[in-house]
């Protein structure tokens, strides 16, 4: 089976969708306390993607 380039590029931008959604929720808590964000301000960020 032959696959493209183009295969490749769309399975890497998978890949990095999949890892970044695990990894929002993570930062949530340190946007909170470290750059003083309201939590209601940064679930937005959460129910956007």
């Amino acid at each position: 089976m032959k696959t493209s380039k183009y295969s490749y590029l769309v399975m890497f931008g998978h890949i990095c969708s999949d890892i970044n959604q695990g990894a929002l929720p993570a930062l949530l808590p340190f946007l909170v306390i470290h750059r003083g964000y309201r939590y209601a301000l940064v679930r937005q960020f959460d129910f956007r993607g």
